[in-house]
């Protein structure tokens, strides 16, 4: 990584000057101070006579100010200043007092100025001393230059061919190298903003980043070389002052039942996956083409994760914008989208160490979930790694039991559909949630539900599930249960109980679903079935007595409202 220059300046070392060098730039600094008629450098000539600068002010007679264009006239007065300058470490104020001492002798006519320059830092109780000093000689203006008052002068802009022939070192120039940094930072910023300024904020503008000394571009490393130094990303904002923020990856995340944990799918990054569809849309040469198995992520986490659960993780990350070199806005023929050519650190990248990470609704406003991603609270919810799509249910997403015997009417209705329906890829299970309320009613009506559920309801669709099994189709029953909070009551519980099934075949498939749920805010069971009956024109038919069911349903009649709703399956 290269090293981040300061941005300050170190004290100056004025005690590194040779003695009359440092009196040379005094004498330099009271050029400005008052109108001189002389200022002669005394010290220089070897007996100073305690002074090592003199010089004889002009002030004109009749009090006003010098005007820019005065001409020095007979109407004036002369004023003597002394400048006694010390280039030592440290001056005490009974060394001060010495050396005022030296400089004015008692007996001699004050100075009507005094100036004392220090190449060191002189206390409070020296500036003091020295104040008593002036004031007992009767010296009418007195001023103490120490260290820190040099550097106020020198830094002056005035000042600035003095700060460069004395130390080397030139403000103005900085400054003026501070201002085109600053134009080019807000250049990049114009540039940026444009870019994803017409882009959806949640999706943000595809970017490439990428080192333009990585002469490797853009062909992949190859084996035991380091990683290429070029990535895909989204640019997001720049709100961040001096950063554009961009989405690095993103991944399939779920939250528990309780909404206290998370757990993502972490080697499936779904950012990459969309890039390289816009990618494959803007004719890209030389796109990698994934093979996704039968059940791919996207497929496992719509089919066991219930919606309510399902989330996107999101991993922001900042780029610095003065390691932005310069913006592409057209790319090329391998990338042919904005690239954005970036100085990679060793370790980060192109980005700072910081990670943002985030769990987003899959609702269609983004809206983020109130939960921090930190691997305390991950939980276990996806298997690791993913069931084969082809394999048997995973455990804890099956609740399928023992198969009761249907009714021969019903059975045999079955295997005629069985019959005729092609093999079809299975559907996915949906979750049903219940609450549970804390008066009687409530907790009666779950009670109610639970019963007919372990009596009925599992029973009669374990047995549909073990039937289609054997024909070769995919189906599952899922039981959801959830307790009640305590500190909040009955009516967060829920009980619910599933069927989901599959004709596979193909490429394809067709899915259906019956589910049966009740919740303690409102104990009232709720159906859903899918494909729902329909009317002539296609619309889905109201519920009806045929299609609800209540705790007073037998078998017989969920077994039939089983079988139309396969039938529609096969119809569709």
């Amino acid at each position: 990584m290269k090293p981040t220059p300061t941005r300050t300046l170190n004290p100056l070392p004025f005690g590194d000057l040779e003695p009359h060098r440092f009196e040379d730039l005094v004498r330099q600094l009271a050029y400005d101070l008052r109108r001189w008629k002389s200022l002669e450098a005394t010290g220089r000539g070897g007996s100073d006579s305690g002074m090592d600068i003199r010089g004889v002010e002009l002030v004109p007679l009749d009090g006003e100010e010098w005007g820019d264009d005065q001409e020095l006239e007979e109407g004036f007065l002369e004023r003597l200043w002394i400048f006694q300058c010390k280039r030592e470490k440290s001056l005490a104020p009974k060394r001060i007092r010495k050396i005022v001492a030296d400089s004015l002798p008692s007996a001699q006519t004050p100075p009507h100025g005094f100036i004392l320059a220090a190449a060191c830092d002189i206390s409070k109780e020296g500036r003091d001393a020295f104040r008593e000093e002036m004031v007992a000689r009767s010296v009418e203006e007195f001023a103490v230059w120490a260290k820190s008052e040099l550097e106020d002068l020198l830094f002056q802009p005035k000042n600035d061919r003095l700060l460069f022939a004395y130390f080397g070192i030139a403000l103005q120039p900085k400054r003026r190298n501070l201002s085109t940094v600053l134009r080019a930072e807000i250049t990049k910023k114009k540039q940026l903003t444009a870019l994803i300024a017409d882009e959806e904020q949640r999706d943000g503008k595809l970017v490439l980043l990428r080192d333009p000394s990585d002469d490797r571009y853009p062909y992949e490393p190859k084996g035991g070389e380091p990683p290429a130094r070029w990535l895909l990303c989204r640019a997001l904002t720049m709100r961040k002052p001096g950063h554009l923020i961009v989405l690095q990856r993103e991944h399939l995340a779920a939250i528990s039942e309780d909404g206290k944990n998370w757990d993502a799918i972490l080697d499936f990054d779904t950012m990459l996956y969309r890039a390289e569809n816009d990618l494959r849309n803007a004719h890209a040469w030389n796109l990698t083409e994934y093979d996704h198995n039968d059940r791919s992520p996207y497929d496992f986490w719509n089919e066991y994760i219930a919606e309510s659960r399902r989330a996107y993780l999101k991993i922001s990350r900042a780029v610095p914008l003065d390691r932005i070199l310069v913006l592409d806005p057209l790319g090329d023929g391998f990338f042919p989208i904005p690239h954005i050519l970036v100085d990679f650190a060793e370790k980060t990248g192109p980005f700072t160490a910081e990670k943002y990470p985030r769990l987003e609704s899959i609702s269609n406003v983004a809206r983020p979930i109130d939960i921090n991603v930190t691997d305390e609270n991950r939980g276990a919810i996806f298997p690791n790694p993913l069931p084969d799509g082809n394999g048997p249910e995973p455990a804890g997403f099956d609740d399928t039991g023992k198969a009761s015997p249907l009714t021969g009417q019903s059975d045999a209705r079955l295997q005629v559909l069985l019959a005729k329906a092609a093999p079809r890829e299975e559907t996915s299970v949906a979750d049903a949630n219940t609450n549970a309320k804390e008066d009687k009613e409530s907790r009666n009506a779950l009670d109610e539900f639970r019963d007919w559920r372990e009596k009925v309801g599992v029973p009669v669709f374990s047995a549909f599930v073990h039937k289609l099994r054997s024909a070769g189709h995919r189906a599952r029953v899922v039981v959801r249960s959830a307790s009640p909070d305590p500190e909040v009551g009955f009516r967060q519980g829920f009980e619910s109980v599933e069927m989901r099934v599959r004709f596979r075949g193909g490429h394809y498939f067709r899915g259906g679903s019956v589910s049966v749920t009740v919740h303690g805010h409102r104990p009232v069971w709720r159906t859903e079935i899918s494909p729902a009956e329909r009317d002539s024109r296609g619309n889905s038919r109201p519920s009806n007595s045929d299609t609800n069911v209540e705790k007073s349903t037998t078998k017989e009649q969920l077994e039939t409202l089983i079988l139309n709703m396969l039938a529609r399956m096969q119809a569709e």
